[in-house]
């Protein structure tokens, strides 16, 4: 038997190009069924992709107190790379239409619930924990540590040496975004998905140094130093510029091992082993002149090499 309205949740559904900008947002209350397509007619209008998107290519229906996704398409459905022709949505669920067509990120809302409603809640947050409010910095803890755990694992997972445990990461991601918004280093942070995916960021970046870390106390050379806690300038503004791409929630679990595969691929395409260490102790958040102390060099060295190795991974990600 079908759930009432009242027992499904909202639905928020962001649509998402192929070459990642943000194209739309659409909500909805509880209800029987939404249509996904080319046509017209559809709830959810795809009419720029051509023959890729079918005219009715997907419905989604309210199934025992769940929102099910049903492939109608011709050129198929895929979540997590693999083709699919029912899917339960989850909370930050992403399903991609046809192999190179728009993706689809999905929110689910308490009955009742708004988007903007959650959006506000954590922005009140934001300015609390900016003020100097330690309830609110428990507040966000509360709310994102056991996910941002579970991402530390799961970028952890193929680590050929496993000195640094996950719960280590997820607490130095933590403090670092929760000491970054209360010295004033994100200003442009202010909203849910922004807060999400800057966690994600710190996460997955401290799980790859402590991956590096860990192997270079495996070979031996040289001690391990702590994690300063501070995610490094240089990369705010490039974060915080890609927040407004994709919006939601997005858990898929590949998304963060991609994440943190990438990040040691841009560590082995370095030069050698002092460009490596270079940019570990700068993603760790050391000022260019705790790096020329530590690596014995002066402070324009350390500039040059740094705009070297920035020079050498925009041209990599360009490049992909």
């Amino acid at each position: 038997m079908k759930a009432t309205a009242r027992q499904l949740p909202g639905l928020s559904v962001t649509v998402i190009s192929p070459e990642g900008d943000l194209l739309n947002d659409h909500f909805f209350e509880p209800q029987d069924s939404i249509s996904i397509g080319r046509s017209s007619e559809s709830d959810i209008v795809l009419a720029d992709f051509g023959t890729k998107i079918s005219r009715c290519h997907a419905v989604i229906l309210g199934e025992s107190g769940s929102w099910e996704f049903y492939n109608l398409g011709v050129n198929g459905s895929y979540a997590s790379g693999q083709k699919v022709d029912q899917v339960v949505l989850t909370n930050g669920a992403a399903i991609r239409l046809s192999k190179h067509g728009p993706i689809l990120h999905f929110k689910l809302l308490a009955p009742g619930e708004r988007p903007e409603e959650a959006d506000h809640e954590i922005s009140g947050w934001i300015r609390r924990l900016r003020d100097g409010d330690e309830d609110a910095a428990a507040q966000i803890w509360n709310k994102y540590f056991d996910r941002i755990l579970e991402i530390a694992k799961r970028s952890l997972k193929h680590s050929p040496a496993r000195v640094t445990d996950e719960e280590d990461v997820a607490v130095l991601a933590m403090n670092s975004l929760l000491m970054g918004i209360k010295e004033g280093r994100f200003p442009e942070l202010d909203r849910r998905d922004q807060l999400w995916r800057l966690l994600m960021v710190i996460t997955t970046r401290k799980a790859a140094a402590a991956i590096e870390r860990d192997l270079r106390q495996k070979r031996g050379s040289g001690e391990v130093r702590g994690d300063s806690a501070m995610i490094a300038p240089e990369f705010e503004d490039s974060i915080l510029k890609g927040f407004d791409r994709i919006d939601g929630e997005y858990d898929s679990p590949s998304w963060p091992a991609l994440m943190a595969d990438e990040t040691k691929e841009l560590m082995r395409i370095l030069p050698d082993e002092t460009s490596r260490q270079l940019a570990l102790l700068k993603m760790e958040g050391h000022t260019h002149e705790e790096i020329a102390e530590k690596l014995k060099c002066n402070v324009r060295t350390i500039e040059r090499r740094l705009k070297q190795i920035r020079e050498l991974w925009s041209k990599r990600l360009e490049d992909d």
